[in-house]
């Protein structure tokens, strides 16, 4: 289900139903959540409703003169509507509807994007290839102020050679310098993976992020763990559980 952060295509190639939670410890003590369901159809693909809230806890507020005049909060939410389905064997769609809420002390804004994402199969065995248009839509108003949405297209590769998967993505954002992410997961068994990346993203805090990571899978219960450090700033620690069920 995770797939909807990335390429909502994915969807299709859900079996069971999931729901999953996640949890990422971000830095200056923000913390982003996730709860998601998702359920495949025989018929009319893969359905699923998932919500994204994004927090900082309380913020000092202070006045022009650097007084200190109480605190406030600060969170975005995001209601997401996903669909994936195949068009062929080796063709898949997918969509994002997202209804955005931003909310700074009493202010508050909202608005709607939308992801679509196809997911190829290629005549190569094991190899796939994708394209993601992400947070297209217009952009979020606050006060008088429009804010753009940071949309971005991005194109992607994947290959497993038995049990080991090798990923690759190319990202087009609209406010920013192109980059790509790099990654790779090793499975032992139907157990346990061990995970890799690297983002080459040159507005981060360092000039390439690495990260690490693993996942547990027993029957039907799915654990993950990501770790990303981030130089001085600090580091971000991301969490999630799966939980599958009905029939394969």
């Amino acid at each position: 289900i995770n797939t909807i952060f990335w390429n909502p295509a994915g969807l299709s190639q859900l079996r069971q139903s999931q729901l999953s939670f996640m949890h990422n410890e971000g830095l200056v003590n923000t913390q982003y959540e996730f709860l998601g369901f998702a359920h495949p159809t025989e018929e009319m693909g893969t359905v699923a409703a998932s919500i994204i809230y994004l927090h900082q806890g309380k913020i000092v507020q202070r006045s022009v003169n650097g007084y200190t005049t109480g605190d406030f909060i600060s969170y975005d939410t995001a209601f997401n509507f996903s669909y994936g389905n195949n068009v062929s064997k080796t063709l898949s769609f997918g969509f994002n509807l997202k209804l955005i809420k931003q909310q700074i002390a009493h202010i508050s804004a909202s608005g709607m994007a939308f992801d679509f994402g196809t997911l190829y199969q290629t005549p190569i065995e094991n190899l796939n290839i994708s394209a993601t248009l992400q947070n297209a839509g217009p952009g979020i108003t606050f006060v008088q102020e429009e804010t753009p949405l940071p949309t971005k297209l991005s194109f992607g590769v994947a290959y497993n050679i038995k049990g080991l998967i090798l990923a690759a993505d190319f990202n087009l954002p609209r406010d920013a310098q192109p980059y790509f992410n790099i990654g790779t997961e090793c499975l032992f068994g139907e157990i346990f993976a061990l995970r890799s990346g690297l983002i080459s993203q040159k507005d981060l805090a360092v000039p390439t992020a690495l990260s690490y990571g693993f996942g547990l899978q027993y029957n039907n219960y799915g654990l993950d763990y990501a770790f990303l450090p981030f130089g001085e700033l600090g580091n971000t620690h991301r969490i999630s559980m799966n939980f599958k069920f009905g029939s394969r």
